[in-house]
């Protein structure tokens, strides 16, 4: 059976939809990763404004360094 232009428009239109909303869905579903995300950061930074007392953890720095040519001024 061949496939005419309007058979093969009508699966096309119904693939561009099915992939419109599989990208929606996959939207809706970072904002509310995200948002979970940002509310449990900002609840943990409340709970340390609170108690006014920084974790030794976030106290110590670490540096990593890289090296580069002598006299570079281009980041190449």
């Amino acid at each position: 059976m061949p496939i005419n232009d309007d058979t093969y428009m009508r699966s096309f239109k119904y693939l561009r939809k099915a992939a419109k909303r599989r990208r929606k869905a996959r939207q809706r579903t970072m904002k509310r990763v995200c948002h979970r995300l940002l509310n449990r950061l900002r609840r943990l930074l409340n709970v340390i404004w609170m108690k006014r007392d920084i974790p030794a953890d976030w106290k110590e720095a670490e540096g990593i360094f890289t090296p580069k040519e002598k006299n570079s001024k281009n980041i190449d």
